[in-house]
């Protein structure tokens, strides 16, 4: 997702992924997943790109 929104934005950096700090591995996988009783909105991430993402 940080790849995608900083090319929509025309940034140029270089993401590299790391485990060290805050969020660490614990918030690898399925965790940050929406739980069975979540409101889930129509609007998809590209559509929110697409929108002017900001």
């Amino acid at each position: 997702m940080a790849r995608r929104t900083n090319d929509v934005l025309g940034r140029k950096v270089q993401l590299v992924p790391t485990w060290s700090g805050p969020l660490d591995v614990s918030m690898a996988g399925n965790v940050l997943l929406p739980g069975e009783n979540a409101r889930i909105a129509p609007t998809t991430f590209d559509q929110w790109l697409a929108a002017g993402a900001t």
